[in-house]
């Protein structure tokens, strides 16, 4: 099946020569709901944008307690096992990477009663390059629901858009 099927609208990617990068894309596919949680299908959309400053806290909340220990061993472009300060000085030093289109990432948000909660991210470091390097992680509460299939779907959109050649996981 198509990978991209899964995403609705996107917005175009900002192309011009100053600020940062700007994309976005829902999933509304029912294979985002949780395991039989209220809130019904409304509450399991997911917005994935490219991370912005103040995402921070978010961000280091998914990091600290979405993702297991095993799951941070895999997704390991953070300190994860430094302080708390130590990991969010590199997450905005990421998300400035970010801003600065050295790399360019993502965070896909979900409201989950009146409350945003990151449960997935993603990244091409070295962006403007010819083989950018790829990353991605999902809450382990929501392995299995398609929401790794749509961000790496986003991931090589974007990839596309910025003229990549390939990417190396």
């Amino acid at each position: 099946s198509d990978i991209f099927a899964s995403l609705g609208a996107w917005s175009p990617i900002q192309t011009s020569e100053e600020g940062p990068w700007s994309l976005s894309a829902r999933c509304s596919s029912s294979k985002c709901a949780s395991d039989g949680e209220t809130g019904a299908a409304e509450a399991h959309k997911v917005l994935f944008r490219t991370v912005e400053r103040r995402d921070v806290d978010l961000l280091l909340g998914f990091l600290l307690d979405g993702l297991s220990s095993q799951s941070r061993e895999l997704f390991a472009p953070y300190p994860y096992s430094e302080s708390r300060e130590s990991l969010k000085t590199a997450v905005l030093s990421a998300i400035d990477d970010s801003q600065s289109r050295k790399s360019l990432s993502f965070v896909g948000i979900q409201d989950l009663n009146g409350k945003c909660v990151v449960v997935a991210h993603g990244f091409l470091w070295a962006a403007q390059e010819e083989i950018p390097e790829l990353g991605l992680a999902v809450a382990d509460r929501l392995h299995g629901r398609g929401l790794g299939r749509t961000l790496m779907a986003v991931l090589l959109r974007a990839a596309c858009m910025l003229g990549s050649l390939a990417l190396e996981p």
